[in-house]
């Protein structure tokens, strides 16, 4: 797949995205790095700070790159391969709540 940049919405001109996942400073030309973040119940994710007017704002890499290429989700967004270091938009996946705790529990 050919890798396509895109304006991230709600920071048009300000930063773009990636469809695998990399997301561009548009100001300074540089590549930002995500932070990963293990929450308490042992889930990691990929989470990049973006500001506008002096706010800053931090956001998950994966619902960025849905969001930004696909529109707003309607569940969940999942890995469909498992890997959530794979930020790519093929790797992505629209899903309920449920349905995702059911792939998490094998049920």
């Amino acid at each position: 797949m050919r890798e396509i940049w895109k304006d991230i919405p709600n920071y048009e001109g300000l930063y773009r995205i990636s469809s695998k996942g990399k997301i561009l400073g548009i100001r300074r030309g540089k590549v930002k790095r995500p932070t990963i973040t293990i929450s308490a119940n042992g889930y990691t994710s990929q989470v990049v700070s973006l500001s506008v007017n002096g706010v800053q704002s931090r956001h998950h890499v994966h619902i960025l790159v849905y969001t930004t290429f696909r529109g707003k989700p309607n569940g969940m967004v999942d890995f469909k391969d498992g890997d959530k270091r794979n930020m790519s938009i093929d790797n992505l996946i629209d899903v309920r709540a449920t349905n995702k705790f059911r792939k998490a529990h094998c049920i």
